[in-house]
């Protein structure tokens, strides 16, 4: 049986405190907890001190942060998929990243090392889950406690093929939809619908032999 959320955010904060709040304080990072209030962005967000009891069964996001005056590391709990994520912010370039974007940018061999997971629905789970973020936090926070002006240009150049690669997916699954939906209004004489379906489709290369020949016989029979 999955935990309640009060359960879980007592062992979150029980986990953090064990196993990231010493290796932060000796570092002379600062430590606050508390409940999103959806602003700021790119920066850090407000949080809102709140019981955990208040949560209740509607949907949060709950952070503990730890900041220096060079990087702020936010942990945050909740959402749909009761996810754990984290995510690092720099002051001094106002740009915030997933710490796997920066790793995977460095090279490391498990870009994931700082990264959570999805579905933590047991203290149990949270724990261990806890303890390996924590421990890739310790290993590889010396490489990203204060911004690197190459490795945030590589972690964004990476993001942005990223983007590129997820838009040309997008369409590639656009334009499939768009031939199958095409040949179907087209053979029920709906010649205007398949005009309509295809015409956004018409100059990329990708698009079918069959489809480019099924606008141009549907744009005869439309004249």
């Amino acid at each position: 049986m999955p935990d309640d959320s009060v359960q879980l955010l007592t062992a979150l904060d029980r986990a953090v405190r064990q196993h990231l709040c010493p290796f932060f304080t000796a570092r002379g990072a600062s430590y606050t907890a508390g409940m999103s209030s959806y602003d700021g962005y790119p920066g850090p967000c407000t949080l809102k001190s709140k019981p955990f009891a208040s949560v209740g069964q509607t949907f949060f996001w709950w952070i503990h942060r730890f900041s220096s005056s060079d990087a702020v590391l936010d942990i945050g709990f909740g959402d749909r998929e009761f996810i754990i994520e984290t995510t690092l912010f720099y002051p001094s370039i106002n740009a915030r990243f997933a710490p796997w974007e920066l790793l995977l940018a460095h090279e490391v061999h498990d870009s994931q090392a700082m990264s959570g997971n999805a579905f933590v629905l047991t203290t149990d789970f949270m724990e261990r889950t806890i303890i390996a973020m924590a421990e890739g936090i310790q290993t590889y926070w010396p490489i990203l406690s204060v911004p690197d002006p190459v490795i945030v240009d590589r972690a964004q150049t990476l993001r942005g093929r990223r983007m590129i690669f997820a838009q040309e997916e997008q369409r590639k699954k656009d334009r499939e939809r768009a031939s199958i939906q095409a040949s179907l209004a087209f053979h029920a004489r709906r010649f205007g619908e398949a005009i309509n379906l295809l015409a956004p489709f018409k100059d990329d290369e990708e698009l079918s032999r069959s489809s480019k020949m099924l606008l141009h016989v549907a744009q005869k029979k439309q004249q």
